[in-house]
């Protein structure tokens, strides 16, 4: 199973501008922002951050706007699906 930590996800949005920048959420990820930009629900993002999950479609959008590797993106962790 492909998995995301949610480091690597903040260090994205910031690098994408994808954080929130005032109030008290400043310094978090801003996940409405993410999810417009990358065309993806909210939930997908949430759940990305939350749990790890990164389906394909967030795992390709993610790599295309960052420039990343994949191995820099995602581990593959040994949990049963």
């Amino acid at each position: 199973m492909l998995r995301i930590e949610p480091q690597v996800l903040s260090q994205i949005a910031a690098e994408r501008g994808w954080m929130h920048t005032s109030g008290r959420l400043a310094g978090t990820l801003n996940a409405t922002a993410m999810a417009q930009q990358l065309k993806v629900s909210v939930s997908t993002v949430t759940r990305a951050y939350d749990t790890g999950a990164v389906g394909v479609t967030l795992l390709s959008k993610l790599k295309l706007c960052s420039g990343w590797s994949l191995d820099d993106i995602v581990t593959v962790s040994e949990d049963a699906a």
